[in-house]
């Protein structure tokens, strides 16, 4: 179910960010950063777990509009007009 614990750092995609560019003639590739650096991902199976994080980030994330009203309830919370 949406905004669960999905994985064992409390949220899918923690680690930074995640590309996923796939081209027609050789397949998907991915690009992921972390506080080392970033990282060109070609190996399949690497590029499917990725994938799969991407996904879990899309299940557990709000609607826009409703992303929307918490990042202005948060705003009004904390006094920044």
């Amino acid at each position: 179910m949406p905004g669960e614990d999905d994985t064992s750092h409390g949220h899918p995609g923690t680690d930074g960010p995640i590309s996923v560019f796939d081209f027609a003639d050789d397949g998907p590739v991915a690009y992921t950063e972390c506080n080392g650096g970033g990282m060109i991902v070609e190996a399949a199976d690497q590029v499917a777990e990725l994938m799969t994080t991407v996904n879990l980030i899309r299940a557990v994330a709000l609607p826009p509009r409703e992303s929307m009203n918490l990042l202005t309830q948060i705003r009004s919370e904390i006094g920044d007009d």
